[in-house]
């Protein structure tokens, strides 16, 4: 279960609020693109870099009498209103600088002690507009010795100490951030340069999990310390939960990438992360349902919304050698899937996955999603799904493409084929039966012809047999 000091994050803002005087404003700020920066290279020691790139901002802003509450690049803090503009250009300027040019957007409101929910109110507002308006990643334009090897994006300035790097070079923010990372890893980064060493039989998976409906539960909290409170237990509540879910997967080799509270993405091997994401799901229900004393800090209503916190998770399982960036940006699409499948039917939690063979999978997995069809589960289903998986794969690889072929074939064709495949295999017979379904009713055997992500998982656990 979590603690929360709630004594001691009353007492801290009452500080800062203290400190700020009269008048005073209230300022948010937000790393902008935080999931480009953290993956523009694909390397891990450079994504551990980046990642400790931004815990040293958290704690630039953790240390400073004016904040409220910081975590993954983004947090509050109540001013003076004649040194806000000086705060301001101070936190642009320690982000641009830990992240080598990256954005930060920020924006600020009068501090009314007597009104804080609706001095919250108004600085939400600004931030969304701040985060439109943001100036953009700045770096120089000129490109003498080409583009970065490991990004892509910025002008190559130095030689990379990859080892056997062929003469490659690298920016200023690839090659520094590639130092943190090694230094934080203590001499073990030498054989972390690809995203190799976390692939089994050349796949890697990358998952993003997002709580859901947490902007309802921020816009509940009307007071400064409510809203520290509250930070503090999304926070602990996701760290948690993935800590229990890493053991329950059996420590599996990681790269966990800083996204900040309830944001989490993580590349592992696939075997591991079909384990990790039942396991997460049900740590994050259990840890905010267990959330204790905290009534009178945020509210009834407040209280009532985070104990019943559930989780939209995207699982995308592709080769090793596709991009970093782009592995992410398919497993968040599939984590907004999820979402979406909680938001329409009411379920407290939600799984999207997708499974590709090749790099030019994932085209056709983007594509898949954007025509919605995908189908997310919900959360205390994954562990019936893989099941299911599991006993899909004792159904012979020949027969199985009868299911793989029936999706290329239009609704009418596609069921008989299969249909008139299904009453002559014993097989696929008893896989219907485990998963519950009358395989002699054809309008239940049409809902439960396995898709291409089920016959993907198949292969995927039958492959670690």
């Amino acid at each position: 279960m979590i603690q929360i000091d709630v004594a001691e994050k009353k007492r801290k803002v009452a500080s800062s609020i203290a400190s700020a005087g009269s008048p005073a404003r209230l300022i948010g700020f937000e790393a902008v693109e935080i999931q480009r920066f953290v993956t523009a290279s694909s390397r891990p020691v450079a994504i551990h870099g980046a990642s400790e790139a931004i815990k040293l901002f958290d704690d630039f802003i953790r240390r400073r009498v004016e904040t409220v509450f910081a975590g993954g690049g983004r947090g509050v803090l109540v001013v003076p209103e004649r040194h806000a503009p000086d705060h301001i250009e101070d936190l642009k300027r320690e982000f641009r600088r830990l992240t080598h040019g990256s954005p930060l957007a920020v924006a600020d409101v009068p501090f009314d002690p007597a009104g804080e929910a609706a001095s919250l109110d108004w600085l939400r507002l600004k931030q969304a507009t701040a985060r439109y308006a943001c100036d953009p990643e700045q770096f120089e334009l000129d490109f003498p010795r080409g583009a970065c090897t490991d990004c892509h994006a910025r002008p190559a300035t130095r030689r990379s100490e990859k080892p056997d790097s062929d003469n490659e070079w690298v920016c200023d923010r690839c090659y520094s951030l590639v130092r943190v990372g090694r230094e934080i890893e203590k001499g073990e980064a030498s054989g972390r340069w690809t995203l190799e060493h976390l692939s089994t039989n050349g796949k890697i998976a990358v998952v993003c999990a997002d709580g859901n409906h947490l902007g309802l539960f921020f816009r509940s909290l009307h007071s400064l310390a409510a809203l520290a409170v509250g930070s503090a237990a999304i926070s602990d509540i996701f760290k948690t939960a993935h800590r229990e879910a890493m053991k329950h997967a059996g420590e599996p080799r990681n790269v966990a990438l800083v996204a900040g509270g309830d944001d989490l993405k993580a590349f592992l091997p696939p075997e591991a992360a079909l384990e990790y994401v039942g396991a997460l799901v049900s740590a994050v229900e259990r840890q905010a349902a267990a959330v204790d004393g905290l009534a009178g800090a945020l509210g009834a209503e407040s209280l009532e919304r985070l104990c019943g916190l559930g989780v939209g998770v995207g699982l995308f399982v592709a080769p090793y050698q596709v991009p970093a960036s782009r592995l992410v940006d398919q497993a968040r699409d599939l984590e907004k899937e999820a979402k979406r499948f909680c938001l329409r039917n009411g379920a407290r939690s939600a799984v999207d996955f997708a499974i590709v063979a090749s790099e030019g999978g994932v085209e056709e997995a983007s594509s898949r999603t954007r025509k919605g069809l995908h189908r997310p589960v919900a959360g205390d289903r994954w562990a019936q799904v893989l099941r299911n998986a599991r006993a899909l794969g004792e159904v012979p690889a020949a027969q199985r493409s009868a299911a793989s072929d029936a999706w290329s074939l239009d609704e009418a064709e596609r069921d008989n084929r299969f249909c008139y495949q299904l009453a002559r295999s014993e097989s696929w017979q008893a896989w219907f039966r485990q998963c519950g379904v009358d395989w002699r009713d054809r309008n239940a055997v049409r809902q439960h012809i396995p898709d291409p992500a089920m016959l993907a998982l198949a292969r995927l656990i039958e492959g670690r047999r």
